[in-house]
This record gives C-alpha cells, sequence and structure tokens, in this order.
C-alpha cells in the first residue's frame, strides 16, 4: 500500500514517520493537496500511477519542479514540497505470499524457471515485480537472503526497505 514519509521532528536527530491513506485510496496534505490514485478506465487497468492535485495559489513542488495546472503523477520516491513542508511518497510493498493472478500467459518462477501455475501460491518481488514459487514444495522467493534478479530482501513480513534517511534526508 503507498505511503507518505513525514518528518517527525518530536524526536532529534529528526527522524521519518510514515502516514498511511486517510480516506481510501486518497491522501490529504497541507493546503489541500490531494494524491489519489486515478478512477475509471486507468485505474481498471492496473496503472500503478498516483497523482498529486493542488490548489490553484498553493506553492507545491515534486523533485524541485513546479506543478503546473494543479495536476503531475508522482511516482517511488518522489520528494513533495507543500509551501516548504518536505513529504516523500512511496508506492513500495511488502513482500506476501498471494495467489499468482492469471496473466493470460505461463509465467515462470524467476529463481527455478519452471512454470507458476495461475492461483497458486507466489510472491511478487516488491523491487523487480518478477514472480516466484511459494509453496511448501517450491520455497523460491525465500530460498535465498535476496531477490536473484534485484538484491531485494526476501524476508517475508520484513518491512519496508527503503525510507527518506537512506538517500541523505533528514
Amino acid at each position: 500500500m503507498p505511503h507518505i514519509f513525514t518528518p517527525d521532528t518530536s524526536v532529534t536527530p529528526t527522524a521519518w514517520k510514515m502516514i498511511r491513506p486517510l480516506r481510501g485510496e486518497i491522501f490529504t496534505l497541507p493546503r489541500d493537496v490531494l494524491i489519489r490514485r486515478p478512477g475509471g478506465d486507468a485505474a481498471r487497468l492496473g496503472g500503478a500511477s498516483w497523482y498529486l492535485l493542488s490548489p490553484a495559489g498553493a506553492n507545491v513542488r515534486v523533485n524541485g519542479e513546479s506543478v503546473f495546472l494543479g495536476s503531475r503523477a508522482v511516482h517511488h520516491r518522489d520528494e513533495i514540497l507543500i509551501e516548504g513542508e518536505r513529504f516523500f511518497f512511496s508506492t513500495e510493498k511488502l513482500a506476501a505470499i498471494e495467489p499468482l493472478p492469471d496473466m493470460g500467459h505461463t509465467v515462470h518462477c524467476a529463481r527455478c524457471k519452471q512454470a507458476a501455475p495461475a492461483g497458486g501460491p507466489a510472491v511478487c518481488c516488491p523491487g523487480c515485480g518478477a514472480w516466484f514459487h511459494q509453496n511448501g514444495e517450491y520455497d523460491c522467493w525465500t530460498y535465498d537472503e535476496k531477490c536473484s534478479l534485484c538484491g531485494f530482501s526476501t524476508a517475508l513480513g520484513g518491512g519496508y526497505q527503503w525510507t527518506p534517511d537512506l538517500e541523505g534526508w533528514s
């Protein structure tokens, strides 16, 4: 689930705290700035984009660029400044065992390269999006400490791996 990081000034040195959407899949930030998933066909087609909507007159920047015409797509690790207040947007997901969706074609496990049946227990790597068996017979996701393709940690329930301080933001 997407989330926002905001500075936690109640601790020294300043740390980052995570907030979740306040209403469904909409984040409400200061100055009535919203971040939301698109509706209609864009949502139905599985688009991963999120959009920042800014009211007229709000001083909003994404990655240092002004938001023109009140709308802009936002992505994982984007910095958002609202009237000088800093936030970071993240779409990082936690690794979890889930039924492999039917994608209309054969999906091969990224580790063992064998076909993975639709509906079978599998894990989608949050780092690269590759699918792995995780069914007791083939525990390909947890076979090693890291994803065989991108190096993402394979700990189930291990928590989020990206925070703004990892990139030097304090």
